[in-house]
């Protein structure tokens, strides 16, 4: 039996490492609540469900290692706590992944849940830990059973509650099963980038959920530098994302060397979902509003000579110039491709980048319109009021009431 000092230095690299429990019980006959958060305590069956749970820990083999599953997919590492005592330690419970709505409905059918232990049990599964092995609790309990007693290479058996098996013998980590769990990460992801791709910020903040709590990169023991680590390789995923999108990689260098910045000085976990929160939204405007891909090569070029030069002249001619075509033929697959005239287009960008300015600085009216190529104030202000309805001064009062 690890003694005190141990016990509690081992729990709390477990709980600053990994957001694990490590858990000691006296006996079996002990309170389990904590093994499932108090989700059973709710339920009317809340004794038979118990007793399973006791006579499973009741049945531990000392120097053996049992990885018990519930019916709410709450994983556990249980062990016993020397060859002469009823005592057993337990790390978890936590989940391999987050649960999503579909699966909420099913745990609330196969267990019979009333609305309100629904809305519990939704609440409490959000506070489980994540961690995409199981790896990292049968790595503490073998160990333990090292360390205290010398015991190397410790019986793996498994029991899943779900179907009431008796425990079988199963490998520390199951191929098949990480192969599906990889697989499973590997598909968010990919939606996640279309998302990002096709500038729908909405379902990309619902799909990067997964990756928020996930402990995704387990090669790191800080938590906070494996979150900061995990940002950088979203940042530059989603830059990867945009770039395919068709968006000049000018424009994807500068928004993900900002990120990049701000990331180097997140001191809290909380800093840096806000910043994956903001990388996700301004990722998708510049992908709504910059991509080009669908087009073809020739009027990706315009385009995104276009944005580079908004300051610049952008007739016909210099734009010809630029791309080293003729100004016919630009003004005729312009407007074949995008549906709109090329100075319509210019003027519709140029406007675009103006509220972009009007919102988030503090730069005058006329310092904007020379900023986006239209030195004329007044000829600017004309321009914008047919893009928008209103003049840019108007504009700028109304986004700072939306934000008050």
């Amino acid at each position: 039996m690890l003694n005190q000092t141990a016990f509690a230095l081992l729990r709390n690299v477990l709980r600053e490492s990994w957001g694990l429990p490590l858990l000691y019980f006296e006996s079996p006959d002990a309170d389990l609540t904590p093994l499932d958060l108090g989700l059973r305590a709710q339920m009317q069956q809340a004794d038979r469900l118990y007793a399973q749970m006791r006579a499973v820990a009741a049945g531990l083999e000392f120097g053996k290692i049992l990885l018990m599953r519930d019916t709410f997919r709450l994983d556990t590492v249980l062990l016993r706590a020397g060859p002469d005592t009823r005592a057993f330690y337990a790390i978890g419970p936590f989940r391999w992944m987050p649960p999503d709505a579909d699966e909420e409905r099913a745990l609330v059918i196969a267990n019979g849940l009333d609305i309100a232990q629904a809305h519990e049990m939704s609440a409490l599964l959000r506070r489980v830990p994540v961690n995409i092995s199981r790896a990292i609790g049968l790595s503490i309990a073998k160990n333990i059973l090292l360390s205290a007693w010398g015991l190397e290479d410790p019986e793996v058996q498994e029991c899943d509650l779900d179907r009431a098996e008796s425990p079988r013998l199963v490998p520390a980590e199951d191929p098949n099963d990480r192969a599906r769990r990889v697989s499973e990460v590997y598909a968010h992801e990919e939606r996640l980038l279309a998302y990002i791709a096709e500038g729908n910020e909405p379902k990309a903040l619902t799909e990067s959920q997964f990756f928020l709590h996930t402990g995704m990169d387990q090669r790191l023991n800080d938590r906070l530098l494996a979150r900061r680590s995990l940002a950088y390789s979203v940042n530059t995923l989603f830059r990867k994302a945009a770039e395919g999108a068709g968006v000049h990689p000018v424009f994807c260098d500068e928004i993900s060397e900002k990120f990049a910045r701000k990331l180097e000085l997140c001191s809290t976990g909380e800093q840096i979902d806000r910043i994956h929160a903001e990388m996700i939204h301004e990722y998708c405007t510049l992908c709504r509003q910059q991509a080009t891909k669908g087009y073809s090569p020739h009027v990706q070029k315009v385009m995104q000579y276009i944005q580079l030069n908004l300051s610049q002249d952008l007739s016909p001619e210099s734009i010809a110039r630029g791309v080293s075509f003729s100004p016919g033929y630009i003004s005729r697959r312009f407007k074949e491709e995008v549906g709109v005239s090329l100075v319509g287009y210019i003027a519709a960008r140029r406007v675009q980048t103006a509220c972009q300015l009007l919102e988030k600085t503090t730069m005058t009216v006329r310092e904007i319109a020379s900023y986006v190529g239209i030195p004329d104030w007044n000829y600017f202000t004309k321009v914008f009021r047919k893009e928008k309805g209103c003049t840019p001064s108007q504009y700028r009062k109304q986004a700072r009431k939306r934000t008050e």
